[in-house]
């Protein structure tokens, strides 16, 4: 368990001083923000297929830093 978290300590440094790190969260929160407006403000649509969108959006947003 130690060596896991030493994993994602190292990863997560890696991540800030490389500067990787606000580009998949400043992704993920414009398409949470944004689909609502291409939807139009259909209550039920938005039910049916927000959550999918965000799951989308999130697996999206880590595919971004995997070139660096």
């Amino acid at each position: 368990m130690k060596s896991f978290i030493a994993l994602v300590t190292r990863e997560v440094r890696l991540a800030w001083t490389g500067g990787g790190l606000w580009l998949p969260i400043v992704f993920y929160l414009a398409v949470a923000t944004l689909f609502p407006f291409v939807t139009g403000p259909d209550k039920a649509l938005l039910a049916r297929t927000g959550g999918g969108i965000l799951w989308i959006a999130a697996l999206l947003a880590t595919l971004l830093p995997i070139e660096r």
